[in-house]
């Protein structure tokens, strides 16, 4: 073994820091790409299962079973065999560790149905060019939070600018270093309603330029800080920042079956404490 030096061996610590947790942060992302591919798979199967006339079941594992002949009839039988693969995943993805290779699995696998049944709903008439040419305008068309994300960019760079005329950095380089030139919104929903709200409302729009502009001063607060002596200079701006808000919402039945469910726990957990506890509770 080469003998390291005290820097050498301090370096690589560092980078198989970086490693472990950029290893954390790909199972996270990993986990969110999984359950967006479950949405797709279960949104393409109900629309399946309305066309064929039959009772949509209430469970995402039933919905897929009872799907498994018609599918089998439009993309094959091999599409049968590998769902049923894929399936235990599916059905206990709170807790699986789901590896790259099987995450990779899954996604084809969904993309095949997704392919599947919207081919051949089209090709039966249900769906036609238009309907995909309104979606592609809806994702496409000018979005009200991409101008407030525009404004608050200039807003930037003018601060930029102003910070050089006082003779805080230069005007170019100052410009160029603002963090808004190395950042991006991602706004993403499952729903086409949703969508369209997110597009034309104002208000959504100032608040969403506002949560981008406290994450642009994040963002310079630990560049300041990591410039104090936590960073070699030139480095100081080499860092990923990402920041994921997730609202995952249930209809008014799932969130009134899942308080029931709580209640009825409580309940029957209530029932088995002895009875010196019970008379100790009263």
């Amino acid at each position: 073994m080469r003998n390291l030096e005290e820097g050498e061996r301090a370096l690589i610590e560092r980078h198989l820091s970086n490693a472990l947790l950029i290893d954390k942060n790909n199972r996270t992302i990993a986990r969110w790409i999984l359950n967006n591919t479950i949405e797709l798979l279960d949104n393409c199967i109900i629309a399946l299962l309305i066309y064929k006339g039959l009772k949509i079941p209430e469970k995402l594992e039933e919905r897929v079973k009872l799907a498994m002949e018609p599918l089998s009839e439009i993309i094959g039988v091999d599409i049968v065999e590998e769902l049923e693969k894929v399936l235990p995943l599916l059905s206990s993805r709170p807790l699986a560790r789901i590896s790259v290779s099987e995450l990779t699995e899954i996604c084809s696998v969904v993309q095949r149905v997704f392919e599947g049944i919207t081919g051949h709903l089209k090709a039966q008439g249900v769906i036609v060019e238009d309907f995909t040419e309104n979606v592609r305008k809806l994702l496409e068309e000018e979005k009200k939070y991409e101008k407030e994300i525009g404004y608050v960019h200039e807003a930037k760079q003018s601060e930029a600018e102003l910070l050089g005329e006082m003779g805080i950095g230069t005007k170019l380089g100052n410009k160029i270093a603002n963090p808004s030139n190395f950042s991006w919104v991602y706004v993403l929903t499952n729903d086409v309603i949703t969508q369209e709200i997110l597009n034309k409302n104002e208000e959504i729009a100032r608040t969403l330029g506002n949560i981008y502009k406290s994450f642009l001063d994040i963002v310079e607060s630990i560049r300041e800080e990591r410039i104090s002596g936590k960073a070699c200079p030139y480095k100081s701006t080499d860092f990923r920042l990402i920041i994921a808000l997730e609202h995952r919402g249930k209809t008014i039945f799932e969130m009134v079956e899942e308080f029931l469910g709580i209640l009825d726990k409580a309940f029957k957990e209530t029932l088995k404490l002895p009875e010196n506890d019970m008379e100790r509770g009263n």
